[in-house]
């Protein structure tokens, strides 16, 4: 049996130091294996990503606890990544189009300036041979423009044969990791448009996060920490609770009774009417917003003109002012028309449209006949709405509605004289 108690040492004959370090080297195992059994190994802080703009990687002072429960304070570094590398393509046998243009497989990259080719006709940009060159035969011919992957030359050229020569490089992920002795690796993913990640072994190394290069208009880099090999459980300086790399949020109840002073997050099921809400914040002010009630309900009013109630024209059907809850959503196929009993097809009449500076506020306030009633008639039209399920009272809330009033007088003397407004008015809702 393994001895894992510390020794009693006796200082009567003399100090020594094999007693000593032997109950060293006992507590220190203990805290090794605490630290392994309580919250496993891993990354614990720090180890923060920066770009410096000069393709090396900037990496601030991090812990970590090491397979043998050792704790490992790595010192802040620069990671060395290289610059993006490239390679010569050659396109052969290319007919340059009507408009001067040469299609390539990929846009040209310029080694030199690190970044992609472009290049506008109304400004001279001088373009490096050695990166980009159109050639017929053994003649050179001038760049007009790049755009993308397309190269433009003179139109004179065009249908003529040439080659292109020039440099093309892709997006790359790197796997930025660190072994248990604080040193600092990459493991190189393809490049490609869709660049891929590199296959890293993790037995002896911890993953920091990727670094995804892009190429374009100038080298970029994103940064993505989500895979790191976090420790287990471990606690940051400010004293947050950590679990699998994740910050730890207290669980929340579920109230089945309004609570009276709720806190942030929490849930609420009001039985009554089936539905489950969170205490949130919009805008500022914290409410009750439901989160399961994605339901609508149809709602169908119904409007009827008797024989005597038809308007003079015999055409146009309007609600009145106080029928707010018949006004509808224009260009929906709300209304279904019927005259003494028969269905009035929806190509035989208009919708009457209050208009507003805001197209969305329009509302549809009845509707016009194609042609005239020949006579008096029994007139049913139905609206239909879709709103959310709740108390009518909610869903048609009482509405103040203003409009501007003007007037003009004339005599009896000059009947035909002709008036003009400024003022919009809807033809046929018997505003006049």
């Amino acid at each position: 049996m393994v001895d894992n108690t510390l020794k009693v040492i006796d200082f009567s004959s003399a100090i020594k130091s094999a007693p000593f370090n032997q109950n060293y080297e006992l507590i220190h195992q203990w805290m090794k294996r605490e630290r392994l059994r309580t919250s496993g190994y891993g990354l614990v802080e720090g180890f923060n990503m920066t770009y410096d703009g000069k393709f090396d990687i900037h990496i601030s002072e991090g812990i970590l606890i090491d397979h043998d429960g050792e704790e490992i304070i790595v010192p802040e570094a620069l990671l060395a990544c290289g610059e993006p590398t490239f390679e010569r393509m050659r396109k052969e046998d290319v007919v340059v189009a009507a408009d001067g243009s040469i299609e390539l497989p990929n846009t040209p990259y310029s080694p030199g300036m690190h970044k992609l080719i472009r290049k506008d006709s109304s400004h001279v940009i001088t373009i490096d041979e050695t990166e980009l060159k159109v050639r017929r035969e053994d003649d050179r011919i001038p760049i007009v423009a790049v755009e993308g992957n397309k190269v433009f030359v003179s139109d004179q050229f065009a249908g003529q044969t040439v080659s292109v020569d020039y440099c093309y490089s892709a997006d790359r992920v790197d796997a930025i990791l660190v072994d248990e002795q604080g040193k600092y690796t990459r493991e190189i993913g393809i490049n490609a448009k869709s660049a891929s990640i590199a296959d890293y072994v993790q037995e002896t190394k911890f993953l920091i996060g990727f670094a995804h290069w892009h190429i374009r208009d100038a080298v970029t880099v994103d940064f993505y920490m989500d895979e790191r090999t976090y420790r287990k459980v471990y606690v940051d300086k400010m004293n947050r609770l950590y679990l699998n790399g994740k910050l730890y949020k207290e669980a929340k109840w579920i109230y089945f009774e309004e609570p009276k002073n709720p806190e942030e997050n929490d849930i609420w099921y009001d039985y009554q009417t089936n539905s489950l809400s969170v205490w949130s914040q919009h805008a500022g002010i914290y409410g009750w917003r439901v989160i399961n009630d994605f339901t609508t309900v149809p709602v169908r009013s119904v409007r009827m003109w008797t024989e005597e109630m038809c308007p003079v024209d015999l055409q146009t059907f309007t609600f009145r002012d106080d029928e707010t809850d018949l006004r509808f959503l224009p260009n929906t196929n709300a209304l279904e028309i019927t005259i003494d009993q028969q269905v009035v097809m929806a190509d035989q009449f208009e919708e009457v449209v209050l208009p507003s500076t805001k197209p969305y506020l329009a509302q549809g306030i009845g509707f016009k006949l194609k042609a005239p009633l020949d006579r008096p008639a029994v007139v049913q039209c139905t609206i239909n709405h879709m709103v959310k399920n709740g108390p009518l009272k909610n869903v048609f809330q009482r509405a103040a509605i203003f409009t501007t009033e003007n007037f003009y007088s004339y005599s009896t003397d000059n009947r035909h004289q002709i008036f003009e407004t400024d003022l919009p008015y809807v033809i046929g809702a018997s505003q006049l």
